[in-house]
């Protein structure tokens, strides 16, 4: 193509635009495989993810389940509930009988000295009319 010729030939033109278009899809066709890996690989660690979580689900699902079994329903609760009332109610009545048992027996124990120190002075008030 010298001295400013630029004729080319028909098939070496087409030649060079097909080669052309055939780089841009090669390039295009890497992007796009490119994009598919990096889906793929996106979408791998979303379920694994998904997955973990589920697990977890699972898991507290069972816990939950667990704990409603062992604990007490309502009934069980008041009938419990009531009984032990019934014994605080029998612990208070006790006390209170073992109180009063206690505090009779220092009256007693009162009463007796007071009579002592009675008959005490009654002798002694005896003995001094006596002996005047």
């Amino acid at each position: 193509m010298p001295n400013g010729d630029t004729k080319v030939p028909l098939r070496d033109y087409l030649e060079h635009q097909i080669q052309a278009v055939g780089n841009k899809v090669e390039a295009s066709e890497r992007v796009v495989l490119s994009k598919l890996d990096a889906m793929e690989v996106a979408t791998t660690l979303s379920r694994e993810n998904l997955e973990q979580r589920l697990d977890a689900m699972n898991e507290w699902r069972q816990q939950s389940k667990d704990r409603e079994r062992e604990f007490l329903s309502r009934a069980e609760y008041a009938a419990y509930h009531d009984r032990v009332v019934d014994d605080v109610r029998s612990l208070r009545e006790s006390r209170a009988e073992i109180s009063g048992k206690a505090s009779q027996k220092s009256v007693n124990i009162t009463q007796g000295i007071a009579l002592a120190a009675l008959a005490g002075t009654l002798i002694n008030v005896a003995l001094r009319l006596a002996g005047r």
